[in-house]
This record gives C-alpha cells, sequence and structure tokens, in this order.
C-alpha cells in the first residue's frame, strides 16, 4: 500500500509540475521530493502537526539542495513537493460544515487548517531562512 501511495503522489507532484509549467528536466525531482516529504509525513502520522512540520522541512531542504546542485530555483522543487501535504480535504470539511451550519465543526476543522498551513509555511521558512543565512556566511 505504501508503494502505491508513493507512485500517486510522484504523479501527482509530476502532473501538477506539468500544470506549473516546471522545466522538463525538473519534473521527475520535484515528484521525488514530494515522494520523501509524504513518506517522512507518514512515519510521524499519530501525530499529524508535527509530521506535516517535519515533512515540509525535508521538502524545503530538498528544494533547497536540488537548486544549488540543478542550478534551478528552489521552488521549482518545494511547490510541487508540498502538494501532498496541503490540507485539501480538511479545507473542503471546514466550507461544507459552515454552509451547512454546523459551526463548532466547521471552526474546529478550520483551527486544525490553519495548524496545518502555518507549519508548512513555518517550515519552508525556517529552512530557506537557515540555508540562506549559511550561505552567506560560507561565501565570505
Amino acid at each position: 500500500m505504501f508503494y502505491i501511495k508513493c507512485a500517486a503522489i510522484f504523479a501527482a507532484a509530476f502532473c501538477y509540475g506539468i500544470v506549473c509549467d516546471i522545466p522538463k528536466k525538473h519534473l521527475a525531482f520535484s515528484g521525488l521530493t514530494a515522494c520523501i516529504g509524504y513518506a517522512v509525513y507518514l512515519m510521524f502520522l499519530p501525530n499529524e502537526i508535527i509530521g506535516c512540520f517535519i515533512g515540509s522541512c525535508c521538502i524545503a531542504l530538498m528544494g533547497e539542495l536540488l537548486s544549488r546542485i540543478l542550478k534551478e530555483t528552489a521552488t521549482v522543487f518545494i511547490i510541487p513537493g508540498i502538494i501532498p501535504l496541503v490540507p485539501g480535504a480538511k479545507m473542503y470539511s471546514m466550507t461544507l460544515a459552515f454552509l451547512t451550519r454546523d459551526f463548532e465543526q466547521g471552526i474546529v476543522l478550520g483551527g486544525s487548517v490553519i495548524m496545518y498551513a502555518g507549519c508548512i509555511a513555518l517550515a519552508i521558512l525556517l529552512v530557506s531562512s537557515t540555508v540562506r543565512s549559511f550561505s552567506k556566511f560560507f561565501s565570505r
């Protein structure tokens, strides 16, 4: 089952990379980034928020490393790689709860969505700023 999920995530990131007009030679790397990030997320699955944070950190770190190796911007690898961790189903459920006037459930799901989004944003910010600080320090 794990391999089927990884194949589906690779295909989703690959196809999303095509939609975002990523250079063809980097599509496989963006799919691989998504697979590794999601595998790290699955290792921490009982605690989804920590798994989302650490998986996003891995995706951002791989994006930064691949950008240095392949001479491309990091967003080429980070944006398709982060797609499997985005809480789309929770956002849909939250919207549906608000539309059906189940405000209590909507608020609970909204808090969860905000925590997921915050973890993703914070992980990318921390890794990106750390890599840039190290690269400025070592380039002197």
